[in-house]
């Protein structure tokens, strides 16, 4: 279970809990079926103090919630998964963090406990080295009383990181290689291209190929996955609101690269197509779409729909109020269906739309919902609060 396994790490940078001028924060990580859920919770209603992220994956039957925990400087010193088994939330593991005096992570920990009567098992600890310039240079990894595995990081004149190199002690006392990434980047200084090679005991043997190409603004449009022979094995083409800045939205901190990983955007990313290799027919097929929801910041109503109009919803729509206590109105000259579905992505209520429609919500459990809207062959998906 993936919640157990010890997990390397992307050292990130942490955002600081202040509210600054972000308009939006992300509310929602979800499948369009609504199979698979994150559901992101603060500590206010309006400001972007992330506490918490719930995660729900039917297909897999995992129901967990990961807590975070901040010290003053907005650093996270603890992340805590509690999974829901038998009918109980359980700890089942946590990660705890320590940073240097230039405010970057020094060390990471992890303990599992897999409530078989032992309690807590210490998993791991990784130390990380940095050179004057707060880049990383050097990780090192304690498992069970042995420096198992050491990972080193070179970068080009121009700051970008250019080469990852990663050996392994297998308890001999001798360092070993295992793998290396080289990275490849455009003339915008925006990374297109990483390179993963494995060891076979004598060369370095290609493995895998991931590549990224950009639009015009800057924001990553495609992702592929590919093996040495170039056959693409997995894509993701993400869509953009080209009316919001990345810069007014609050992107959540994610310590362990658990969560969705955010490619790089200079505007409001609202989705993903995601493609898989066929491996009857050997071809790339269409899978599903994801979708990112948001909350605004600090309005229950839009004063702007032109300005504050997410997941693709026309400006033309107008879904209110947010949160609710007993109807949600939708009023739109373009939505012709509506679907309510709960956290499980199960639905509740469906009807088509002539330009006004009250939902009734009075007899809903407080919580969160969805509403789908459908229009000429394209869905949206916003999240509504009920109180």
């Amino acid at each position: 279970m993936r919640k157990f396994l010890l997990m390397l790490l992307v050292v990130l940078a942490m955002p600081a809990l202040a509210q600054n001028d972000y308009q939006f924060r992300i509310a929602t990580f979800m499948s369009e079926d609504g199979f698979e859920t994150q559901n992101y919770q603060y500590s206010d209603v309006l400001g972007t103090d992330l506490k918490g992220i719930h995660e729900i994956d039917l297909l897999e039957e995992i129901e967990c919630i990961d807590s975070l925990v901040y010290d003053e400087n907005g650093n996270i010193t603890s992340l805590v998964t509690y999974q829901l088994l038998d009918g109980q939330w359980l700890k089942v593991c946590w990660v705890d963090y320590t940073y240097n005096e230039m405010g970057l992570r020094a060390t990471r920990t992890n303990y599992n406990d897999f409530n078989d009567g032992w309690g807590p098992q210490l998993g791991g600890v990784y130390y990380y080295t940095y050179n004057e310039n707060g880049q990383l240079i050097q990780r090192d990894l304690d498992f069970a009383g042995c420096m198992y595995e050491k990972a080193t990081y070179s970068y080009k004149d121009n700051g970008q990181l250019e080469a990852e190199l990663l050996m392994i002690n297998p308890f001999t006392g001798v360092y070993q290689n295992s793998g290396l990434t080289e990275y490849y980047y455009d003339e915008n200084g925006y990374l297109t291209e990483s390179l993963i090679y494995s060891w076979d005991g004598a060369t370095w043997s290609l493995e895998t190929s991931f590549i990224q190409t950009y639009d015009e603004a800057g924001n990553c449009v495609e992702t592929k996955t590919a093996t040495a022979s170039g056959s693409v094995q997995e894509k993701k083409v993400y869509k953009y609101n080209d009316k919001v800045s990345a810069d007014k939205i609050f992107h959540y901190a994610n310590p362990e690269d658990d969560f969705p990983s955010l490619p790089q955007m200079k505007n409001m990313l609202e989705s993903f197509e995601y493609y898989a290799m066929d491996q009857t027919s050997g071809s790339l097929v269409y899978v599903i779409d994801y979708l990112f929801l948001y909350d605004v910041i600090g309005e229950e109503e839009p004063e702007d729909p032109d300005t504050t109009s997410v997941n693709n919803i026309s400006v033309n729509t107008r879904i209110y109020p947010n949160p609710t206590t007993d109807y949600v109105m939708i009023e739109s000259e373009e939505v012709d269906f509506v679907e309510v579905l709960d956290i499980c992505g199960r639905e509740l209520f469906a009807t088509e739309v002539r330009e006004t429609l009250a939902i009734d919500m009075k007899e809903y459990e407080a919580g969160v919902y969805f509403v789908r809207l459908h229009s000429n062959g394209s869905t949206s998906v916003q999240k509504i609060v009920k109180n």
